[in-house]
């Protein structure tokens, strides 16, 4: 099975997982990714070659337009919260 991955967060460790996600093709299609700081997000998906279309500076637009599998989100700790809550809200994808 491939799963629809959809990742909030850019910063150091959130690339990590992005590259993570990118490299692992057989098992994960990383289909949005977001992250409040749009030049660093932008300069990430040219860097990797990620359409625009890929790319939301909005956790809930995101997973209102991909409605992925996982919903992966490296964020610091007083926003995680909030990206539980939005994973249970759109249900069917599981939160990491």
């Amino acid at each position: 099975m491939r799963y629809r991955v959809a990742q909030v967060g850019i910063g150091a460790r959130g690339k990590i997982h992005a590259d993570a996600f990118l490299q692992l093709t057989e098992r994960f299609e990383l289909v949005g990714l977001c992250d409040v700081d749009r030049p660093r997000l932008e300069e990430y998906a040219q860097r990797r070659g990620l359409a625009r279309e890929r790319l939301f500076d909005d956790a809930e637009r995101l997973l209102q337009a991909t409605r992925p599998d996982v919903f992966c989100f490296v964020t610091q700790p007083d926003v995680r919260l909030a990206m539980v809550q939005l994973a249970a809200r759109y249900g069917g994808c599981n939160p990491v």
